[in-house]
């Protein structure tokens, strides 16, 4: 039976050695994926992000998130979309896309490098 030699001293040596070794390789590979996810989330704030509405006073406000990974800190930027008797409601169409097309210009202003451009 092929389970009986696992359970003595030689199988014993065996598996810590290939225990190990496999664990050597996880470590390996959760580090590696530890610095690409940072990265990753850093990028996809920029390309996906995600656009909050508020209202402060008589306007509506835009707002994201980035997160850089070598601070390790999250940061809020906003913007001002326009006047909140111009639009229908929070829900309005129209001011759903305006806030989307002002904070993806002021992503591209803000991190120019990930666009092509230079600081």
């Amino acid at each position: 039976m092929i389970f009986s030699t696992y359970l003595s001293l030689n199988g014993y040596e065996l598996i810590k050695k290939d225990r190990n070794k496999l664990k050597s390789h996880l470590d390996e590979i959760q580090n590696s994926f530890n610095d690409l996810d940072a990265l990753f989330q850093y990028l996809k704030g920029i390309f996906e992000p995600v656009f909050i509405l508020k209202t402060e006073g008589e306007n509506y406000i835009g707002s994201f998130e980035i997160h850089f990974p070598i601070i390790g800190e999250t940061k809020e930027f906003s913007f001002l979309i326009g006047p909140v008797n111009e639009y229908s409601g929070p829900k309005d169409d129209s001011l759903l896309k305006r806030m989307e097309e002002l904070g993806m210009e002021k992503i591209k202003v803000s991190f120019p490098l990930n666009f092509g451009g230079h600081e």
